[in-house]
């Protein structure tokens, strides 16, 4: 990570043995190979400093480790460097971070100092893994209560408002490089400072986001898990840097089109996705909400969502009569609860059931007449396919009860 610590200096004639502290921070993956434990931790760091002639006391907790060091002489940066190659190496590439003490007297002193930079692990998830921090850089930056941004919700609020999103994203880019620059030069922003801009970022976009119906990738997210998913602060600006290009490329297009090509795009979405799709699954997949799409829908087809793709399914189903597949495999192709559910259904909507619609076809297409009545959806033209608005729900045939015998009752 570049000097981001100060040189260690040694006085080879003060003590024989010297202590110090290492506090290994890991973030357990989820990849192909089996993540690595902290057994596995402990093992390849024993086996490293034995060969370094150091020895060592472990002591596990949930997200880290304590390794307490006793040794004649070591520089604690270079100790820690290749401590994380060799875990890296090793392990699978492992996410890891190695915080080191100063040099002490007694284990408690370095107890101390570990359990410092133990309360203060959010370096590792604001500037990500395979780095390696000291107990100096990190009590210094804590002293420092200088923000990167004392005025960013003003500022913010300032860009989204005139739908400055270009001058936005260059303001969070700038901010960005702000903040690494400084703890290259080792005058770093403390992690408090550093984390309210960044939880100051993430939530005036999402709250922007929200009011417009607009649902963007930060819905559902919190900054402690963002930043776990990121791993690293320039992954995070990335993604909010995306999320707002995103909305701007939506934005920018000219409303009543917009808004034509939306609904153009949804109901392509529905007919290749006719047996899944819901008001849910809908929203997602167009990053909008679920109110606002249900009110598209309302205002452009007079229908609600539910019923409109209820009739789309039987549209479908009538079509598919005409070919040689069974009632049942209909029924489940179109995503029905049940064959039963379906054949009631569709009585309700055509008058008749679905063996009577198939017979009726059949007779109307023996006789050269395949081009109305049964051959004929509802409101589409003879040949068309595709998913059209309903708009009548008055019934192609008059009822004909089932005859004895009939295939329906089998749902053949």
């Amino acid at each position: 990570m570049g000097n981001m610590e100060t040189a260690e200096t040694f006085d080879e004639g003060a003590h024989s043995y010297r202590q110090a502290g290492l506090l290994v921070d890991f973030l357990p993956t989820n990849g192909k190979k089996k993540a690595a434990t902290q057994a596995d931790i402990c093992a390849v760091t024993e086996e490293f400093l034995a060969v370094c002639n150091i020895g060592c006391r472990f002591e596990a907790h949930p997200r880290y480790i304590y390794c307490f060091l006793t040794f004649e002489q070591y520089n604690m940066r270079v100790l820690a460097d290749a401590l994380k190659q060799q875990l890296v190496n090793l392990l699978g590439n492992l996410p890891v971070n190695i915080y080191y003490s100063d040099y002490l007297d007694g284990e408690e002193a370095v107890r101390l100092q570990l359990d410092f930079m133990a309360a203060r692990l959010d370096y590792s998830l604001i500037y990500g893994y395979w780095k390696r921090f000291s107990y100096s850089l990190i009590r210094s930056s804590e002293s420092n209560q200088e923000s990167p941004a004392p005025d960013a919700a003003a500022e913010m609020a300032a860009f989204l408002e005139q739908k400055n999103f270009t001058g936005l994203v260059h303001y969070m880019e700038e901010k960005k490089k702000l903040i690494i620059s400084r703890m290259s030069a080792d005058i770093p922003y403390s992690s408090h400072e550093i984390y309210l801009f960044m939880e100051t970022l993430m939530y005036t976009l999402k709250l922007f986001f929200q009011n417009r119906s607009y649902n963007s990738p930060l819905d559902g997210q919190t900054l402690p898990g963002l930043l776990r998913d990121c791993q690293d602060i320039q992954v995070f600006f990335h993604f909010l840097e995306t999320c707002v290009a995103e909305y701007e490329a939506l934005s920018h297009s000219g409303t009543s089109s917009r808004r034509q090509q939306l609904m153009d795009m949804m109901l392509l979405h529905i007919e290749q996705n006719l047996p899944t799709v819901t008001l849910g699954s809908l929203a997602e997949r167009f990053h909008l909400t679920g109110a606002y799409v249900s009110r598209a829908f309302k205002s452009y087809t007079g229908e609600n969502f539910s019923d409109f793709v209820a009739a789309q399914k039987l549209r479908r189903a009538a079509q598919m009569l005409a070919q040689d597949i069974s009632i049942r495999d209909i029924s489940a192709q179109l995503g029905y609860s049940s064959p039963a559910y379906f054949l009631a259904k569709f009585k309700e909507k055509f008058g008749m059931t679905p063996s009577a619609y198939r017979r009726r076809r059949l007779v109307l297409e023996l006789s050269g007449d395949a081009g109305s009545g049964a051959g004929q959806t509802e409101g589409q033209p003879d040949g068309q396919t595709g998913v059209t608005p309903v708009h009548s729900d008055t019934a192609e045939f008059p009822y004909e009860p089932p005859r004895q015998g009939d295939p329906d009752s089998f749902l053949c």
